[in-house]
């Protein structure tokens, strides 16, 4: 069966209801009148899942909007309302089919796809006053408590060696037709726009000053991805956002979570995604030695000579100051400020090192 047959059969449920005329736009509301409209959306959903609800509660609204589910005999699961722009259709369909192979092929602790009524792993569902359509996926709930509050070495031992599983995995993993993830080959892969190339910015804070450097800084990515994508053996499916608020660690064991970001790219380029979140740790160099030596007790380790890894993180730095300056989410607006401050000195420190 081809991979559209099988996963493209989505429910949409829709209302006539239409938006009152005094209602304010989404994009300018609270977080908490933002979550107030998606709660209403996952309701609308999770009413295509063999589930009989009791209580469904927020656990975040940044990127995607998630909420955790508790259902009336016990179980709990998790179900993701996608952002409607950040990725298509195709993508998060994709997302399903590798997190399914890996709960077939593997051991690994991760959020198992729960199909709908209809079989599918995707449900798109409305909502009124939600501006639109949104594709919603349903997770078996990971036990545990997140890495960032246990950062000890010996716990990043174990993410080297997650890390290095995921990517043996991805090695022999044969995706189905219509397979589709974004390519991680330019210095902006996601859906968010490009400041850069813009005479404007929506803050009004990027000066010529800062902009000089950002685009210094975004050569250097440019020449970086070039040479690692001119290598002769294939990209790989990535987890690419495998950071400690994305790990939890339940009796002893990891748990990776959230392969919403997963995408086509090098090994090297998913490690540098997690040494970026860990950059400023006391401990970093004793994190990264740990890592390291976890990922080669199951693979070599995939970095080159000259190291890629310092402009690597560069590239995150410049990916996320992108994604935050053109999100419409209230509290990445009323954060981003800083975030600007705090990349300008990590870049020009780059810059000069």
């Amino acid at each position: 069966m081809s991979f559209f047959t099988h996963y493209s059969l989505l429910i949409t449920i829709t209302y006539n209801t239409p938006m009152s005329s005094s209602s304010p736009p989404f994009a300018s509301l609270t977080h908490r009148g933002q979550v107030h409209r998606l709660r209403t959306l996952a309701l609308n959903a999770l009413q295509q899942y063999p589930l009989e609800l009791r209580r469904v509660r927020l656990l975040q609204h940044a990127y995607n909007t998630i909420f955790r589910v508790d259902t009336v005999d016990g179980q709990k699961y998790v179900i993701r309302i996608n952002l409607p722009t950040a990725r298509s259709l195709a993508q998060i369909q994709s997302e399903m089919a590798w997190l399914a192979a890996l709960g077939r092929d593997t051991a690994l602790k991760i959020p198992v796809p729960l199909a709908n009524r209809a079989g599918d792993l995707v449900t798109t569902a409305t909502a009124p006053e939600v501006p639109d359509p949104r594709h919603c996926a349903v997770f078996s709930w990971v036990p545990g408590k997140d890495l960032v509050h246990d950062m000890r070495p010996e716990n990043f031992r174990q993410v080297g060696v997650l890390t290095a599983q995921l990517h043996t995995h991805a090695e022999s993993f044969v995706p189905p037709p219509g397979f589709y993830l974004r390519k991680m080959d330019n210095v902006f892969p996601f859906d968010h726009g490009n400041f850069l190339e813009q005479d404007s910015d929506p803050s009004g804070l990027i000066t010529p000053e800062r902009r000089a450097l950002f685009e210094t800084v975004a050569a250097r990515v440019e020449g970086v991805l070039a040479t690692l994508y001119a290598y002769p053996i294939p990209p790989l499916v990535l987890h690419a956002d495998l950071h400690a608020y994305n790990i939890r660690v339940h009796r002893g064991g990891l748990a990776a979570l959230d392969f919403d970001d997963c995408s086509i790219g090098y090994p090297v380029q998913d490690i540098a995604i997690t040494y970026y979140y860990v950059q400023s740790h006391p401990e970093y160099l004793a994190l990264k030695d740990a890592y390291q030596a976890g990922y080669e007790s199951l693979r070599p380790w995939p970095v080159t000579s000259p190291d890629p890894i310092p402009t690597l993180i560069a590239w995150r730095e410049l990916d996320l100051l992108n994604y935050l300056l053109f999100s419409d989410n209230p509290e990445n607006q009323e954060y981003f400020p800083k975030f600007l401050e705090r990349a300008e000195r990590r870049l020009r420190k780059y810059l000069e090192s």
